[in-house]
């Protein structure tokens, strides 16, 4: 474990995305990886745990939730949280893989309705689920990116913009990359 630690982020892999409600009720962040206490790494430091953590935040009171999210492979992690709503989400999670060896970048669309509140579970298995606990659901939002400009290239942020009235009423999400080559 880095050096000697047994509980909390991963080296380089803390806190990566923070989203607000939009009405401003909530702040939500996302771990990047799984915490150390989680199953994050092995006795070697790889990385072999999928569970990671969802933070709910209470902006009036400051009381706080946690809530399961289950990563596709122990060897993705987070980019970005974005708030659709006070209950609904779009999660970047994509491999650690830079340019033309990038295979997996993936958004979904994930709800924590029903989700356990599992902040009093101190210690989860790597792959899985705690025994009184309710992962966020989750599903794929956009197929692959298939692009090859967006597939190599990093995505530091998911923003909503308001549609100007002369398009329609609604939302548009803006998805920023960079050039990782």
């Amino acid at each position: 474990m880095p050096h000697n630690n047994t509980v909390g982020r991963q080296s380089n892999r803390g806190m990566e995305g923070l989203a607000i409600t939009p009405d401003g009720s909530k702040l939500y962040g996302i771990m990047q990886s799984p915490l150390i206490q989680d199953g994050g790494l092995n006795a070697s430091n790889s990385r072999v745990g999928i569970n990671t953590r969802i933070l709910q935040i209470d902006v009036a009171t400051g009381s706080t939730h946690e809530f399961l999210y289950q990563l596709n492979a122990a060897s993705n992690g987070i980019s970005e949280i974005v708030a659709i709503n006070d209950h609904e989400f779009l999660v970047l999670e994509r491999d650690g893989n830079a340019g033309s060896n990038a295979r997996f970048k993936q958004l979904f669309k994930v709800d924590i309705t029903g989700a356990s509140d599992i902040s009093v579970i101190g210690t989860i298995s790597a792959n899985g689920l705690p025994t009184t606990g309710t992962p966020v659901w989750r599903r794929q939002a956009r197929r692959r990116i298939s692009t090859c400009s967006i597939r190599r290239s990093a995505w530091p942020a998911l923003i909503f913009r308001k549609k100007s009235k002369a398009w329609h009423s609604g939302r548009i999400l803006l998805m920023v990359a960079i050039s990782s080559s």
